[in-house]
């Protein structure tokens, strides 16, 4: 290459001296011809020769250079996509190495659990044995528990059969206590159970001490006149005594606090502790009392609340009741239930019989 470059630029620069050289004869021949000077001599011709010679060769070595960028451009490209290549496969090699790691850890986390499973059946197999052995024991252990309880059954049976008897006696001898006589329960207008003719105008008559007590009063003045607040006070305590006795024996609990204390016999509300008289009246020197809680009218408020006692004994004991208004009718159907008699109600104008005491009875024993 450098060895051509003179030869070539020599032939060049030959050529270009001959054209010159020509043009110039020309040129000189016509002005000589025509009678006109020139407006360049031959210096400026030499330096015109130059430059086009210099111009020449910069061309040349520019083609040159750019040539060779060209190459140096095409292998950094070369170079830029072998590296991004070798960058691709570097990162695609730590994925793979990351991978390899991972999976590496999963394999010792599930041999891991591998052991502790087979140690955990180790251990339940161990334990499977133990427990079959302890179910081996508390079987003979049932087995000497069922012959032991057997043998208690047998002892507290007779027991247990002669407190429900005993309780069975108590509220038979109660109903003996308040009630002395076989008692007419039907609506017939002249029958107490002593005999006596009736004072009122009451539509039932139940009795009970031979007290008769009404609930709900009618509206004639006799009827209100016939029946007293003493004697209302009295049934009522009678029959309050009668539902305590009997709550006692059976250990049932009320929704009010009774106390039967005789004409002064009252409730007391659980939950606010108010107080609920069956007797009428209070004295004036009860009422400057410090603590005086004072007494809801008896007719009103507490014989309702005795009613509603009943009912909800008759309800423990499985019975509906239809005639709220009949305390002591409804006490006495609880009373030979428990012992083993009901009311049969053939006629309605006949006197109600009482079947005899049966204490083994299903309907006496669906209580007991």
């Amino acid at each position: 290459m450098p060895k051509a470059a003179p030869d070539r630029r020599g032939s060049l620069e030959s050529r270009c001296s001959s054209a010159t050289a020509a043009s110039v004869a020309t040129i000189s021949t016509m002005t000589s011809l025509v009678g006109l000077e020139a407006s360049y001599n031959f210096q400026d011709w030499v330096r015109l020769r130059e430059i086009c010679n210099a111009i020449s060769a910069s061309r040349e070595s520019l083609t040159e250079q750019s040539s060779g960028l060209e190459k140096a451009v095409e292998e950094q490209n070369s170079f830029r996509d072998s590296a991004s290549e070798m960058q691709n496969k570097r990162i695609h090699l730590r994925l793979l190495r990351e991978r390899i790691e991972r999976t590496r850890k999963r394999i010792r986390a599930l041999q891991y659990r591998l052991t502790n499973v087979m140690e955990e059946d180790v251990q339940r197999e161990k334990q499977a044995k133990e427990m079959e052995q302890n179910v081996v024991i508390m079987e003979d252990e049932i087995v000497a528990l069922n012959h032991t309880t057997s043998e208690m059954r047998s002892t507290y049976t007779p027991l247990r059969n002669e407190l429900v008897l005993r309780r069975r006696f108590a509220i038979n001898e109660l109903r003996r206590i308040y009630f002395p006589s076989e008692i007419d329960m039907s609506d017939q207008e002249t029958t107490f159970f002593n005999g006596t003719k009736r004072t009122c105008y009451c539509k039932r008559q139940d009795t009970i001490r031979a007290n008769h007590l009404p609930i709900h009063l009618p509206a004639s003045k006799d009827a209100k006149i016939v029946h007293t607040d003493f004697e209302i006070s009295a049934s009522a305590g009678y029959l309050l005594h009668l539902i305590d006795c009997f709550c006692r024996i059976l250990h049932l609990p009320t929704k009010y606090m009774l106390f039967a204390m005789g004409s002064r016999s009252h409730f007391r509300n659980r939950s606010n502790l108010d107080l609920y008289n069956l007797f009428p009246g209070i004295s004036p020197k009860r009422k400057k009392s410090r603590g005086y809680v004072p007494a809801v009218y008896f007719l009103d408020k507490s014989l309702p609340i005795l009613a509603d006692t009943v009912v909800q004994l008759r309800a423990e004991c499985g019975l509906s009741t239809r005639e709220r208004d009949r305390p002591v009718r409804n006490m006495i159907e609880i009373m030979l239930l428990c012992v083993g008699r009901s009311l049969s109600t053939s006629s309605p104008n006949s006197p109600v019989a009482m079947e005899p005491l049966n204490p083994f009875s299903a309907m006496s024993s669906t209580f007991f």
